[in-house]
């Protein structure tokens, strides 16, 4: 006699393979991940830093600007990939889509340099931002800066005001080598410990 109970699971997993078999694979990983290249060559960038900075919500619309929530940074690897897991722990607080940065010294930063450089546009940087946020792989195109005038631009962090120094160690760091080679001063970054919540 046939198990009419195992006959009826069938549609029901059929169903959920056809969903996991259809739904892109940066949905199921939860993940914001691509690579960043040379814009000019297409060449990969390794050692770029990609930075993910979430902010949360005050808990009354009139107590003001945002607060810090949690930042995840990565290093592009020798094929300029990165992966960084796109959601954030668990707050009882509004958590806004995140700030995501991608640098690496001598090329103009993503996502202000669209701001700070000529010529760019700004229909890529909303056709990035689409690819991104909906977790499918993207390509991050970083042009080279050719004088110092455009290097000038990016000596800054240009963070959000509630943002430590020391939350984003890794970008930081890079930003410090950048400005050491234009001959500025560093940031005091304390250490690259991860210490409100990085992780």
């Amino acid at each position: 006699m046939i198990d009419r109970r195992r006959f009826l699971m069938i549609p029901v997993f059929s169903g959920l393979a056809v969903l996991f078999a259809t739904a892109p694979a940066s949905a199921i990983e939860g993940q914001y991940h691509g690579r960043v290249v040379d814009a000019e060559t297409k060449q990969p960038l390794e050692g770029a830093v990609v930075t993910a900075i979430w902010m949360k919500a005050q808990l009354l619309a009139m107590e003001g600007v945002d607060d810090f929530h949690q930042a995840r940074e990565t290093l592009t690897d020798a094929e300029g990939r990165f992966a960084i897991d796109a959601r954030p722990r668990w707050t009882v607080r509004s958590v806004r889509r995140p700030n995501i940065i991608v640098f690496k010294p001598g090329y103009g930063r993503y996502a202000d340099m669209y701001g700070k450089l000529n010529g760019l546009g700004i229909d890529p940087l909303i056709a990035t931002q689409e690819t991104l946020y909906a977790r499918r792989p993207v390509t991050i195109d970083l042009p080279r800066l050719r004088t110092r005038e455009e290097m000038l631009k990016f000596v800054d962090p240009d963070l959000h005001p509630n943002i430590e120094f020391e939350d984003v160690p890794i970008f930081m760091r890079l930003l410090n080598e950048y400005r050491h080679g234009l001959g500025f001063e560093p940031y005091g970054v304390p250490s690259e410990a991860p210490p409100r919540g990085k992780r």
